[in-house]
């Protein structure tokens, strides 16, 4: 957008815009995410529901981040409950 040209606006998913500066996505606060924890992104997971080609959770798959798909807040529990069993 020529008004805000140091930031990158995009569509969040059915009911939300985006405006972040430009290369601030989710597969940058993967990256940095790993840097500050030092945890391996082998051992992480990235849960979201639009992880599809075009999806708004779609860029953190440039990553190598393991990811699984999710459809509402009750499959994301029900996921969450198992991993901390």
């Amino acid at each position: 957008m020529k008004n805000l040209p140091n930031f990158s606006v995009t569509e969040g998913g059915l009911t939300t815009i985006q405006i972040t500066r430009k290369g601030i996505t989710k597969a940058y606060g993967i990256r940095r995410l790993v840097e500050l924890t030092k945890i391996p992104i082998a051992q992480m997971l990235y849960v979201g529901d639009a992880l599809e080609e075009g999806g708004n959770d779609a860029v953190v798959k440039d990553t190598g981040v393991p990811t699984h798909q999710v459809f509402g807040p009750e499959e994301t529990a029900g996921l969450i409950t198992s991993l901390l069993k």
